[in-house]
């Protein structure tokens, strides 16, 4: 069952004569479980297919569908709500509130939904508990690690309880054993059935998911099962 999918699309930046094409006729195809891997150099394109594939950008032509619902013609306050409800976020900058604890800044995305606060809390504080962090649910992010500031970013990812989790870079301000545990984490989620979409530039980091789309110039260089 597909729960991504983009039909050839592309995304330009400018106006002529300056116009720049970054993505070039792009389909993808992404299914419920699998955790997939973009790589390819800086400029190649990755982290801006990602945003479109997360409804944080439109595409200039074609279209993305979400769980089968097509999203190029709905009102952005619609597609805003197909976001949160449908895909977490994880970036490389971590994104957190600097004044606001953990455990607010995971219940962050339900703070307005329905949920009550008792319930947001609770579910916060388990997610929190899930990625080895109970004891620091009062701590701000100046008081946390790098490592630790991004388990944080994947609790807070998955507090809507979204069918993808999107992952742009999530070790690049890590060093190399604080990003292992940050992709053994992710690899957990995988196995736990989130579909997992991670862009990277690290070729080992890639190995680590069981298929590699690569981007070079706008354009799919290859896509392969890796395991």
């Amino acid at each position: 069952m597909s729960v991504v999918s983009a039909k050839n699309i592309t995304k330009t930046f400018g106006e002529a004569p300056n116009k720049t094409i970054v993505l070039k006729n792009i389909s993808l195809q992404i299914n419920k479980g699998e955790f997939l891997s973009i790589i390819g150099p800086s400029g190649s394109g990755k982290s801006t297919l990602m945003y479109l594939l997360g409804l944080l950008d439109v595409p200039t032509k074609g279209a993305i569908y979400i769980n089968g619902q097509k999203t190029k013609d709905i009102s952005e306050k619609d597609r805003a709500k197909l976001r949160n409800r449908e895909i977490g976020f994880v970036f490389q900058t971590y994104n957190l509130l600097p004044r606001t604890s953990a455990l607010a800044n995971v219940m962050l995305p339900l703070n307005y939904s329905n949920v009550s606060r008792d319930e947001r809390k609770s579910k916060a504080m388990k997610l929190l508990k899930d990625v080895g962090l109970s004891h620091r649910i009062s701590s701000f992010p100046s008081q946390l690690s790098g490592g630790e500031q991004q388990r944080v970013a994947i609790a807070r990812s998955l507090i809507c309880g979204p069918s993808i989790i999107l992952a742009d870079e999530p070790t690049g301000n890590l060093d190399t054993k604080t990003g292992e545990q940050i992709i053994n984490i992710i690899s957990q989620l995988n196995k736990q059935g989130k579909t997992i979409v991670l862009v990277t530039h690290d070729n080992n980091i890639a190995k680590k998911t069981n298929r590699i789309v690569t981007i070079k110039d706008g354009q799919v260089l290859s896509d392969k099962k890796n395991r």
